[in-house]
């Protein structure tokens, strides 16, 4: 049961005495953000940094400065920072429900050798906000669609393939994370290989790359790395060279 109507529950099912003047926890102002909107602001902002070296302190800096001047419960005379009902402050709400794991695991730090795939992941997200950007600045369709098609086949593609052919074996192609990948991989190819409706292929394109990239990024290649032995490093190593990205220069729509 989710632990938010639990709470009511209980909260309901207790004597008036008890429930007097308070209110459940996790429904009251203070709290009910975390709760309506299950932390996703911290995952927006921590998403916006975009550092394949998974540095934290931007983020953590961004989240300490929402707590401490932008949220609780706004009033003429002042903001309310504790709740009056249920007495708990911001810090104690997050404090609380906070995944453990974060006080004593750190991000791994990606491994120098699955470095320069990162690097190129973040090119692809580049790309992802620059079909945003052409959207959102009313380009022509056909100049976004040259320039994606361009970038599937400089540099996307080479990276599928790189990633199925060195990368992904790994944990071999039965893998769930990596099944998942190549699936992913085949959907985005038919995405950019499709002439016909081309403004709602570019706009899935923008979607489902960023959560690609993400995926990748957050969970199979954190199981990659765990599971690579020396030899399968230096194997991706030797046949993966990082080369200067090349951008196109003839049409920067997104400027």
């Amino acid at each position: 049961m989710n632990p938010l109507i639990q709470q009511i529950r209980e909260f309901l099912s207790a004597s008036e005495e008890e429930t007097k003047d308070k209110a459940p926890e996790g429904v009251c102002p203070v709290c009910w953000g975390y709760q309506a909107y299950d932390n996703k602001i911290r995952k927006l902002y921590k998403d916006k940094q975009i550092d394949v070296n998974n540095h934290t302190s931007q983020y953590m800096l961004i989240q300490d400065f929402l707590i401490q001047n932008i949220e609780g419960i706004r009033l003429k005379n002042g903001d309310v920072t504790s709740c009056p009902t249920c007495n708990t402050t911001n810090r104690e709400y997050v404090a609380k429900h906070k995944p453990q794991h974060s006080k004593t695991e750190k991000p791994i730090r990606r491994h120098k050798t699955l470095q320069p795939l990162s690097r190129e992941h973040h090119h692809g997200l580049l790309l992802c906000w620059k079909i945003r950007m052409g959207f959102t600045r009313k380009v022509e369709t056909n100049r976004i669609k040259q320039y994606a098609d361009w970038f599937f086949d400089t540099h996307l593609l080479p990276h599928f393939e790189a990633e199925e052919e060195y990368v992904f074996p790994v944990l071999g192609n039965e893998h769930e994370l990596v099944k998942k990948a190549i699936s992913d991989h085949r959907r985005l190819k038919r995405l950019f290989e499709n002439e016909g409706e081309v403004e709602k292929s570019l706009s899935l394109i923008e979607e489902e790359l960023e959560r690609h990239i993400r995926f990748e990024e957050r969970m199979l290649f954190n199981e990659i790395q765990k599971f690579a032995s020396e030899d399968q490093l230096t194997l991706i190593d030797q046949h993966h060279h990082e080369a200067p990205f090349e951008e196109r220069t003839v049409d920067e729509f997104w400027r």
